[in-house]
């Protein structure tokens, strides 16, 4: 019987797994460190010029309306995160599709919500009824996959 070939295989075995191990506790102690993303700011995208806040006021007791303009822009748009502030926050984050709260100047609640696409002037109405007077309003966008950033924040006017 030959049992030298056998205990090659068992020690190669062995060997391969001991080093995948460390291999494993290395990564884990040094993959904190190790930056697998871009670190982006949200100042680094260069967004800020070409979405435009234009105003933000209140149609009636319940309801702000908010008008934005969007230039000839490449970017895609992922999400829009509207934030209400100041004495409270509210936030409103638009993907396309159904919305309950948020409405395009000329439909319903609960129909279908667009993101503004380029070259497009756009209107939207909150729903904000029950709460006190909002006074401030931020624009936030998240494009590609990065998270929401704050581009523009205007005061919300009493009347529109």
């Amino acid at each position: 019987m030959k049992k030298l070939g056998l205990s090659q295989i068992v020690g190669m075995t062995l060997l391969i797994a001991i080093t995948l191990v460390a291999i494993s506790i290395v990564f884990v102690m040094v993959k904190d460190q190790i930056n697998f993303s871009p670190d982006i700011q949200c100042s680094s995208l260069g967004i800020k010029s070409h979405i435009f806040l234009r105003s933000a006021c209140y149609l009636n007791d319940g309801e702000i309306s908010v008008s934005l303009e969007r230039d000839l822009d490449s970017f895609e748009i992922q999400l829009m995160d509207f934030t209400f502030s100041e004495p409270f926050e509210m936030e409103f984050v638009l993907t396309g599709g159904k919305c309950l709260d948020i409405r395009d100047s000329s439909s319903e609640y609960g129909r279908d919500c667009f993101l503004i696409e380029a070259g497009q002037k756009k209107n939207y109405v909150f729903n904000v009824s029950g709460e006190e007077k909002i006074k401030k309003f931020s624009l936030g966008l998240g494009l590609d996959n990065f998270e929401s950033c704050t581009i523009n924040q205007i005061e919300v006017k009493d009347s529109c």
